[in-house]
C-alpha cells in the first residue's frame, strides 16, 4: 500500500462507498451526503481515510508524541 493509499481512500473504496462508477457522479453523491472531498487533477474525488474512519466510527490511531529515539540505540 502506497502512502497515497494510506492517506486517501482508493478508487475501489470510493466506488464501494458511493455505489457509482464514474468520478463526476461519485463526487456528486459524496457532496450530497456531506463528505468533505477534494478533486485530483483528473476530476476524481479524494476522501481522507482518517475522515472516513472517524465518520464510520472506527477507532482512531493515537498520535505519536515526543522525540523518535530509535536511531540513538544504533549510534
Amino acid at each position: 500500500m502506497t502512502r497515497d493509499e494510506n492517506t486517501y481512500l482508493t478508487e475501489a473504496e470510493i466506488q464501494r462507498l458511493t455505489g457509482r462508477r464514474y468520478p463526476k457522479v461519485q463526487a456528486k453523491v459524496l457532496a450530497e451526503n456531506g463528505w468533505t472531498i477534494s478533486l485530483d487533477a483528473d476530476g476524481r474525488p479524494l476522501v481522507l481515510r482518517a475522515a472516513h474512519d472517524a465518520r464510520m466510527g472506527m477507532p482512531q490511531k493515537a498520535a505519536r508524541r515526543g522525540p523518535r529515539l530509535e536511531g540513538l540505540a544504533r549510534a
